[in-house]
C-alpha cells in the first residue's frame, strides 16, 4: 500500500450553524510523520485541504458512546482500503478521549488499540465496547486486513 494519510472527521458545529469557512469546513487529517509513511499524526485542515479529505477511503467509523451510538466521524486513508500492513493512527485530543465504540468498513477487519499507558488490545470486526481500559482512553490504533 501507499503513503497514507487519514481524517478523523469531527465537526465542531452542524454545517448549517457555521458560516462558510468555518469549523464546519475543517476535518482533523491524520499525515505521515517524518521518515515513516505508516506512522500517522493528526492536525485540523480547512478549506480545500478538507475537501481532499474527505475524498479519502473511510477505514473505520467511530462512534462517541457504546453500541454505536453518537457518531464521532470517520478515519480515512489515502492509500486506500486496510491490507495486511495497515496503518497506525495518532488519534487526536477528541477521538481519544470520546471513542466508544467503531465499525470497521472495507477491507478494514483488526484493530489495535493502545491506550495511554500503551496497553494494547486486538480487536475484530464491530466493536460495541471496547472495555473500561480503553473506554474513551485510546491513544493509537493499527488499522489492518
Amino acid at each position: 500500500m501507499g503513503v497514507a494519510a487519514l481524517a478523523v472527521a469531527v465537526p465542531a458545529v452542524p454545517a448549517s450553524a457555521a458560516p462558510a469557512g468555518g469549523a464546519a469546513d475543517c476535518e482533523l487529517l491524520a499525515v505521515p510523520a517524518a521518515g515513516n509513511a505508516r506512522d500517522l499524526t493528526v492536525t485540523e485542515v480547512c478549506g480545500a485541504a478538507a475537501v481532499a479529505a474527505r475524498r479519502e477511503t473511510v477505514l473505520v467509523q467511530w462512534y462517541r458512546n457504546a453500541d454505536f451510538d453518537t457518531v464521532g466521524g470517520p478515519i480515512r486513508g489515502a492509500g486506500g482500503t486496510c491490507d495486511a500492513e495497515g496503518y497506525h493512527v495518532t488519534l487526536n485530543w477528541d477521538a481519544a478521549h470520546n471513542i466508544s465504540s467503531w465499525t470497521p468498513v472495507g477491507n478494514c477487519r483488526k484493530v489495535v488499540a493502545y491506550n495511554p499507558d500503551n496497553v494494547a488490545k486486538t480487536f475484530y470486526g464491530n466493536v460495541n465496547y471496547p472495555g473500561d481500559a480503553h473506554n474513551d482512553n485510546i491513544k493509537r490504533m493499527r488499522i489492518t486486513s
